[in-house]
This record gives C-alpha cells, structure tokens and sequence, in this order.
C-alpha cells in the first residue's frame, strides 16, 4: 500500500541543552556514536548555540509486545525490515502482521494492538492525537486518557472513526466482501465515511457496508471473539509493587518498571527505580544500536523493561548498585524522548559510551548518514564517570 500523508505536524528545535534533572550540563553529548577518526558527536560536531536545526518527532510510542512474524519500516524506507521489542514509534512508520502473528504498541498510557494479516501506519503522532491508517485487518485499542485538544482517530476503507472519549474498542477494517465494524466496549466514537455518518456509544457495533454507496448501522454489542480480544486486552494490569511516579505513567512503558523492578526514595533525587539485574551488570550493554528515523542512532535495549529507563532520566550509582532517576517535572515541562542519554569517548580504534549522570545535560545533534556506520574498530562499554 502507498501511504498518503496528512501533512503531519513536525516540530523544529534548536540543537541545545534539553536537561532531564538540572540546567547544570557538561558538553559531551550527542545522538550517534562517533566514527573512527571524528570527533564525538559525528560528522557534524556543532557544539552547542550553532545555528544548526534538526526536525524530530513531537511524540514517541514503542513497540511493546510481539508474537510471531512482525514487519516494520520507517518514513520513506524502500524495504521492510523485522520488527522487534523496544523500537521506538513515530510519525509514518508502518507495521504489517502475518496472519498467525500479533503486535502492540504504546504511546504514552493509550496502547493499540494489531491482530493477524493487519497493516497499520501511523500517519499522524503528536501531541495533538494519533491518525492511524488500517486498510486491512484489526486493531484493538485502549484509550486510558486523552490529554487536553488531543484526539485520536483510525482510517478504515470505509470512513474515519473518531474516539470520542477514553475507552476499549475494536476495528475490523473489512474488505469489499465483508463489513466494516468498530465495537465499543467503554467510551464513545464517531465514524465519517461517504454518505455515513454514526455516533456509537457503550456495548455497540457499528457496522458499515458497501463500495461505491455505502449503509452503515448501529446494533447491540457483538458477542464474538474479536470483541472479547478486545474487552480482555483493556482489563487493567494488576498493581505490582510501588506504583510508578505520575510522571512516569505517562511514559511508554511506564507503567511495566513495578512488574520488573523496585521503586526507592533518595532525599538527593526522589522516586528511584532498581532493575532487576546482577551486580556486575551496566546500562546500555544489553542491546543494540539501530538507524531510526529523525534521530540517526538510536539505542535498543534488549530487555523487556529496556525503553524507559532508556531514552527518559538519567543513571547513578546508588549504595553501590545502579538506579535509574526518572526526574522531577513541573506543571510547564514534560518528559522529553531521546534515542540515547549517553556520551561517546574515543580512543585508538576504540569506541566508548557511557550512560548520562543526574545534572549532566544531554545536547541533540544532527545524526550521521545512515549509510555511513557510525561504528569502526572495537566497541566496548565504558563505566559512567559519574556516581
């Protein structure tokens, strides 16, 4: 399918100082490892108050949960590559399950999953909303909340389904030889197609069918499979542990950090969170860097929980054990994505990274080529210079 853009709204930012935990920084930041030969920060290692101008993504979601065989390509890629746990989601990237295959993303709280033999673009994702495309297949949703002006909204071949409130709903994007259906199951929505127009509120189906002229209907909720995927896959996870500060609810994956870690208090930094790792383990070690979009190099952890504590906050060294910061926001600011809060050290054919301390501000440069690797000679894992 060639996707047709809805001339999405993309933010421009200066290159500078985005400090997650304090305005004190130091300059040795950047978005992608160093080649052999340059200077940190690529190929272009503006320092900070250049002139230079990189085009980013407003909002971020993450490939949270995969079942069999998964495709995905980015904005203007010529190919599709494998999808896997962890990579980040933004404006125009496209995913497409097999038929016995299963994918779920996150933005933010909201999630989406994709059952078998579905094509989902994300044509639109910002904080105004989500504009998702599904020309085939199903998409099951769980809208937790919607911030203020924002709207999310699915294009199916038969019209736009506009979610009017939070909620659990189901899509079948149908074909010319079976109906279109959006289910309710909590929430309300609204769908706009040609010639039909049809509000749909708690325990509905809307069913829409037709080509050239379509008839649409509203009835009682259907009782099949597809509706129970969907009123399962909106139950709401069980609390385990401490819950998660606010803030990091509203991160993608957020909300997984108590299933798999535990949270602390530190007078000097507030809420911590401890990974359940070995005591010789390090951040940014196990997984792997990828080529995403916008930002160039992007780092991929390989652990379930790996996303958050990733691209949001800062690592320290706490009693002796390692403790992500997720940081403190005021009612004006809110957590900023990042494809890796790391800076890069040179040597003789050697390539380090470490992981950002509290204070230590990061700085967003433009990314290498992708067709030129970042990466020469050996790399290896430095250990933070600050605790």
């Amino acid at each position: 399918m060639k996707r047709r853009r809805h001339g999405g709204r993309l933010a421009a930012i200066v290159l500078g100082a985005i400090t997650a935990l304090s305005p004190i920084g130091v300059i040795a930041q950047s978005l992608a490892p160093p080649a052999a030969g340059s200077p940190p920060g690529g190929a272009s290692a503006a320092l900070p108050g250049d002139a230079a101008e990189a085009t980013v993504p407003d909002r971020v979601g993450r490939v949270s949960k995969l079942n069999g065989s998964v495709s995905w390509h980015g904005p203007d890629a010529e190919h599709w590559d494998t999808a896997r746990p962890n990579l980040p989601v933004t404006e125009g990237d496209a995913f497409w399950t097999q038929p016995d295959a299963r994918a779920q993303l996150e933005i933010g709280a909201n999630a989406i999953a994709l059952i078998g033999a579905t094509e989902s673009d994300i044509n639109e994702l910002d904080d105004h909303g989500l504009v998702a495309i599904v020309p085939q297949g199903g998409v099951l949703i769980r809208l937790v909340s919607l911030g203020q002006n924002e709207t999310w909204t699915v294009l199916t071949p038969r019209g736009l389904v506009r979610f009017v409130s939070a909620g659990c709903y189901a899509i079948a994007a149908g074909d010319t030889e079976h109906a279109t259906e959006v289910s309710v199951i909590n929430g309300a929505a609204e769908i706009d197609g040609a010639n039909v127009g049809l509000q749909v509120g708690k325990s509905q189906t809307a069913t829409i069918e037709g080509t050239e002229r379509l008839a649409g209907r509203v009835d009682a909720l259907s009782a099949d499979d597809f509706v129970r995927d969907a009123a399962a896959f909106c139950q709401p996870a069980v609390p385990q542990g401490i819950t998660p500060p606010a803030v990091v609810l509203s991160m993608p994956g957020g909300s997984d950090l108590a299933a798999y870690g535990t949270w602390g208090e530190v007078p000097e930094y507030g809420p911590v969170w401890y990974p359940p790792v070995e005591a010789s383990w390090v951040p940014y070690q196990q997984g792997s860097w990828g080529y995403i979009g916008a930002w160039g190099w992007t780092w991929i952890d390989a652990e379930p929980w790996g996303f958050v504590p990733f691209h949001y906050g800062r690592w320290a060294r706490l009693g002796g054990r390692w403790a992500w910061i997720p940081g403190a926001f005021g009612a004006a600011w809110h957590p900023t994505y990042a494809p890796a809060l790391v800076s890069f050290f040179e040597g003789t054919g050697l390539i380090a990274w470490a992981p950002l301390g509290p204070h230590e501000a990061y700085f967003c440069y433009a990314a290498l080529n992708a067709e030129t690797p970042a990466f020469a000679g050996t790399v290896a894992y430095a250990p933070s210079l600050i605790s």
